[in-house]
């Protein structure tokens, strides 16, 4: 049992060790094609008569050019895309300022209905008031009359005229204020109209500019997609042109690139056989006897679960 714990242990410790060195490999690793790549692009001017290396110089030069034509696609997009939009922006602001103007009309409108609207008010209450009167008035005439012998006195049949009067007076005064309210709530009306048409107009630019960033990254992501492949292919035929010098010993290679590349390379070696090594430590262990540990272990353990069981049960 002791063996299976030291190797499950000392396996936990190994496998963070070789994560460790896997990581530092794969950064070892991109240096070393890194300098590849730079010595490469580097002697490329002194190696373009070289036919030996033509066919590594050929395919590097279609990838190039296969990128800068989708830098040019991208970018002649990124120009439409920001004409566009500065279009509906421009309209956007128009019509944002023309809604502000019209809502203040709309503030200005509503007031002066409200305004009128008062007035009207005030004029339906006097003519209410002149109706109650004409009634009371109607109603003491109508008592006088009814008694026998009797009829309304001049007194009361004057008061009658004058009601009357008084509401037809507030009659012919209730036109005006009547036709003021109903011509600013009119002009209310056609305001309000106009401000949501402005609304509309102003909803369709946003969803019309929302669509364009939508539609712009979109196809944005996918031309950058396809640039970022033809730089990860011209990268790829970097490396594999750096490589192709350092084989034929080229005389192109500087003696410094060289050095600091055999560095990159010896490093990348070195993690390698630690990444190794990690590898057949943890193979190393005596499996039938880890097996065997914990299998006692397991034993022992429902052991011990079962006398504290036993143990409890039985005082229970």
């Amino acid at each position: 049992p002791a063996y299976a714990v030291r190797v499950l242990l000392r396996t936990r410790d190994l496998r963070r060790m070789l994560a460790s060195a896997q990581r530092r490999a794969g950064d070892a690793e991109r240096l070393r094609d890194d300098s590849l790549a730079a010595i490469a692009e580097k002697v490329r001017p002194s190696i373009e008569e070289d036919r030996e290396l033509a066919g590594y110089l050929a395919p590097l030069a279609r990838i190039e050019e296969t990128a800068r034509e989708r830098e040019r696609a991208l970018s002649a997009r990124s120009a439409e895309y920001s004409a566009k939009v500065a279009v509906v922006d421009r309209q956007l602001a128009d019509e944002e300022a023309r809604a502000a103007e019209i809502s203040r009309r709309r503030d200005l409108a509503a007031a002066e209905h409200d305004a009128r609207t008062q007035v009207l008010s005030r004029a339906q209450a006097q003519l209410k008031r002149a109706e109650i009167e004409l009634r009371n008035a109607q109603q003491v005439a109508r008592a006088a009359a009814g008694q026998p012998g009797q009829q309304a006195s001049p007194e009361q049949s004057a008061a009658q005229t004058t009601a009357l009067k008084g509401v037809e007076q507030r009659r012919l005064e209730l036109q005006s204020p009547t036709a003021a309210a109903a011509e600013s709530a009119t002009a209310l009306r056609g305001v309000e109209a106009e401000l949501a048409e402005a609304e509309r107009r102003i909803a369709a630019l946003r969803t019309e500019r929302r669509t364009c960033e939508a539609t712009f990254a979109r196809e944005a992501g996918l031309r950058s997609e396809g640039v970022e492949q033809a730089l990860t292919e011209k990268r790829a035929a970097l490396i594999a042109l750096g490589a192709r010098l350092f084989d034929t010993n080229s005389s192109a290679i500087l003696p410094e690139d060289a050095a600091a590349f055999s560095r990159l390379r010896t490093e990348v070696s070195q993690l390698h056989l630690e990444v190794e090594r990690c590898l057949r430590a943890i193979d190393s262990a005596d499996k039938a006897a880890v097996k065997k540990g914990w299998a006692i272990i397991a034993a022992a353990a429902a052991l011990l679960i079962s006398l504290v069981v036993l143990t409890f049960g039985t005082t229970g």
